[in-house]
């Protein structure tokens, strides 16, 4: 599986000053925020035998979640809906976010594509993925 580092820089506004992106807040502006899509948070874990991700989603119903496989891409898809809305209550600040989400992880060859299972409990995705130990065992060779 191949990993790549999250830099939670990226996201930041770097030619914008602090006093331009308070100003600029959905607070301030809230059709800014109406139609935002979210990304839930993950976490990978490698074990000796399998890499674990654990994908946060709180409020995701689990007929909502689908993950699908395809050329060695895993993709985590769902959506996230409030049932209910209050049409005749005014919202000062929403920070709920609903819609969708896809989430893809590149896999190396030696994870058994075959053998993936998921679960999720308590608003937590875990999907284990098996490591193939044929592939994944360091074999000494000798100089001569």
């Amino acid at each position: 599986m191949k990993l790549v580092r999250y830099n939670p820089a990226r996201h930041w506004n770097h030619t914008g000053s602090l006093f331009d992106r308070f100003f600029n807040d959905s607070f301030f502006y809230p059709e800014k925020n109406e139609h935002q899509a979210f990304s839930p948070r993950v976490d990978i874990i490698s074990h000796e035998d399998d890499f674990e991700i654990n994908v946060e989603l709180p409020g995701v119903k689990k007929e909502k979640i689908h993950i699908d496989l395809k050329d060695n891409v895993l993709s985590i898809k769902g959506e996230k809906k409030h049932e209910s809305e209050l049409k005749e209550d005014r919202f000062y600040r929403k920070e709920r976010v609903t819609g969708s989400f896809e989430r893809r992880f590149s896999l190396s060859e030696d994870v058994m594509t075959d053998n993936i299972e998921a679960e999720f409990t308590d608003g937590v995705l875990t999907v284990k993925l098996p490591k193939n130990k044929a592939k994944t065992e360091v074999r000494q060779i000798s100089v001569h």
